[in-house]
């Protein structure tokens, strides 16, 4: 998506969670979502200092796993052209339809990049089918190498189908007016966001954002995440969030071993930011908190 619109949205969220008012007037900020479009404002709208600081009609989008019903449904339909070389139905014209879903098939075939990375992902199951050939116990030191090599492409391949999105942008946004400093540099109260970190979700509060930075407090600990990284969540979901991720004396969890294997075990004690874990074979781990996937 257009950087642009993203870095509009982002200013539009922060100024909503300011209290600061605008420089300009003594107005407070005014901040409309409706009809898919989002409208930011201050003072009044003929105002020639202030009035609408942001206008943008905002995308639309359609989700790729509904053309697979409405195409089956299209597809039972026109089993009607045969039938009536037999006998007297009416016959619908789903021409239009068919068009869309070609259009859209194209749409998610290039914003998700399908071709190249059919034939990455092609590749390294290649590769991996290769290492599992070679696979022999006899030779430890080998079958460790060969092992670690078959993870590692086992977390490429994720990583891949992880970047492709089921939802399609069919209708681009559009700036219709912008007045907001591009340099400005913002300061967002409790902003709630996440993000993925090593194949963790993290959640988090943005505390400041400087240009293309987001400088996030997450737990005990804080992150500095580039803009594109992070989505902007709700409060309900952040909150969610907290209680899920809370941990427990005695909870299953799964973290990476330093040979990014991943590893099962169940918490027999927790400080603030470790945790020591018991695994199947009885041997104790002592694990940070920030690595762990419950």
């Amino acid at each position: 998506m257009d950087e642009d619109y993203l870095n509009l949205i982002y200013k539009y969220y922060n100024n909503k969670n300011s209290n600061k008012k605008c420089k300009n007037c003594i107005s407070t900020k005014s901040f409309q979502e409706k009809n898919n479009k989002i409208i930011y404002s201050c003072g009044d709208s003929n105002d020639r200092k202030c009035g609408i600081q942001l206008d943008i009609d905002l995308p639309e989008f359609i989700n790729y796993n509904h053309i697979h019903e409405i195409t089956k449904f299209i597809n039972e339909k026109i089993n009607s052209k045969v039938l009536s070389n037999y006998i007297d139905i009416p016959i619908d014209d789903y021409s239009e339809e068919e068009k869309n879903i070609n259009n859209i098939d194209k749409l998610y075939n290039k914003q998700n990049n399908i071709i190249s990375k059919k034939e990455i992902m092609n590749d390294i199951l290649l590769k991996r089918k290769r290492l599992y050939a070679k696979l022999d116990i006899n030779e430890p030191k080998l079958y460790a190498k060969n092992m670690k090599d078959i993870n590692k492409y086992y977390n490429e391949l994720i990583e891949l189908i992880n970047h492709i999105t089921d939802i399609i942008i069919t209708i681009e946004p559009k700036i219709n007016k912008n007045l907001l400093n591009s340099t400005t540099i913002s300061n967002s109260n409790n902003l709630k966001v996440k993000w993925t970190d090593k194949q963790i979700t993290r959640y988090g509060y943005v505390k400041e954002i400087i240009k293309d930075n987001f400088f996030i407090f997450s737990g005990d600990n804080e992150y500095m995440i580039k803009k594109d990284k992070i989505q902007i969540i709700t409060e309900k979901e952040y909150n969610d969030s907290i209680n899920e991720d809370k941990l427990n004396i005695g909870d299953r969890v799964d973290w990476y071993n330093k040979s990014n294997i991943l590893m099962s075990g169940d918490i027999l004690d927790i400080n603030n930011n470790n945790v020591i874990i018991r695994d199947d074979d009885n041997d104790e781990y002592v694990i940070p908190i920030s690595k762990l996937i419950k």
